[in-house]
């Protein structure tokens, strides 16, 4: 299964998704560019963002339902 079907399965399956998750599960570092391709293919994909501990913003995608 490519790494692009493997992040809308985590989406549907499990829920939002954030980069290091995204690498450390799937191993996709470009998780960006997977929600740009599905984004492509018509799924609707809502962007938030969170801060780290370290303060960095990073994005968190999650499906946006009905």
């Amino acid at each position: 299964m490519n790494q692009t079907k493997q992040v809308l399965r985590w989406l549907e399956r499990v829920g939002p998704i954030d980069p290091m998750t995204a690498l450390k599960k799937i191993g996709t570092m470009r998780l960006g560019a997977r929600i740009y391709d599905l984004r492509l293919d018509g799924v609707d994909i809502r962007t938030d963002y969170k801060r780290t501990r370290g303060g960095a913003r990073v994005a968190v995608y999650s499906l946006v339902r009905g």
